[in-house]
């Protein structure tokens, strides 16, 4: 089985979704219904939706998984002959670079990889640090924070684009990747001096992600020249770039050991902080996307009519 191919057939149609759908569409209990891959995807967009949209009543549905979403679509074309008040929501992944980056009328894709990317800024990773260890605008420590998460993500994204390339590579020519075994841990580790690269070994990634064979130097580079001229967001997976930055918040004490901070306290979070609740803690700190924004209009202006 192809990549492509095993993509199409993860659509399978959940059917608690579709119940749902289904004895509910026809009531006026809602105004409309936003269809989610999962629970956190659920929790970070629907905030924005709820103080967009105050007082307005919608329905989350999870479909647990974007083939779930994209089989509800389907099923709604066929039985009502398109979404009337229903609208999508599924990551991007590395649709764009594969071809197949079409989606239909109502579906939000991702500006990034996925949902996680949206973690990766500079600048809402400094506000979250801030916000976890207690510091002060005048803290004589937070420009040294600044320098070391610029410095982190510099070294990340670089290095975790140039992997990805490779893993684009693979799929564009029809290679299916377990992605999942691609973890932060086995490509990174951070020391009191910030973020480290790890030693890779070819052969053993390739097992691990049980690639079927391995790319061509040219096929390789044709990737990384192509894939330079996008945003680092839209290339890294997700689940990567939540475990950088959940490292990099918690490694903030072992960076400045001994320090303290302007009222003289040690570094010490005041946020239990773990793989479970990164996106809910650091999305505090993320604005509504504005792609997202107008897609948050398009639903106003679709219910409205």
């Amino acid at each position: 089985m192809s990549y492509l191919q095993q993509l199409r057939d993860r659509r399978k149609t959940p059917k608690s979704a579709w119940h749902k759908l289904k004895t509910t569409i026809g009531t006026e209990k809602y105004s409309f219904f936003l269809v989610f891959e999962g629970e956190e995807d659920e929790e970070f967009y629907s905030k924005y939706v709820e103080t967009k949209l105050a007082g307005v009543k919608f329905h989350p549905i999870i479909c647990d998984g974007k083939g779930g979403v994209q089989a509800l679509q389907e099923e709604m074309i066929q039985h009502f002959g398109g979404f009337q008040n229903v609208f999508f929501i599924v990551d991007s992944d590395h649709d764009r670079f594969i071809g197949e980056a079409e989606y239909p009328n109502q579906t939000f894709n991702t500006c990034g990889y996925s949902v996680e990317n949206y973690l990766q800024d500079v600048d809402v990773c400094v506000s979250a640090i801030r916000h976890c260890y207690q510091l002060r605008d005048s803290d004589p420590l937070v420009p040294a924070v600044i320098a070391r998460v610029n410095a982190d993500f510099r070294l990340f994204e670089r290095r975790a684009s140039t992997l990805m390339a490779y893993a684009v590579g693979l799929r564009m020519e029809d290679q299916i990747l377990s992605l999942d075994e691609l973890k932060f841990s086995s490509v990174f580790d951070f020391t009191e001096s910030g973020l480290r690269k790890k030693p890779m070994v070819c052969n053993e990634m390739l097992t691990n992600v049980e690639a079927q064979s391995k790319l061509s130097s040219n096929a390789f580079k044709t990737q990384l020249r192509k894939l330079k001229k996008q945003a680092p967001s839209n290339v890294i997976r997700g689940k990567m770039v939540a475990q950088f930055v959940l490292h990099l918040i918690k490694c903030v004490p072992g960076f400045f050991k001994g320090q303290t901070k302007l009222n003289g306290k040690p570094l010490k979070s005041r946020i239990e902080i773990g793989k479970k609740n990164i996106l809910h803690v650091v999305s505090e700190f993320i604005a509504i996307p504005p792609r997202f924004d107008a897609f948050v209009n398009q639903i106003e202006a679709q219910i409205s009519k």
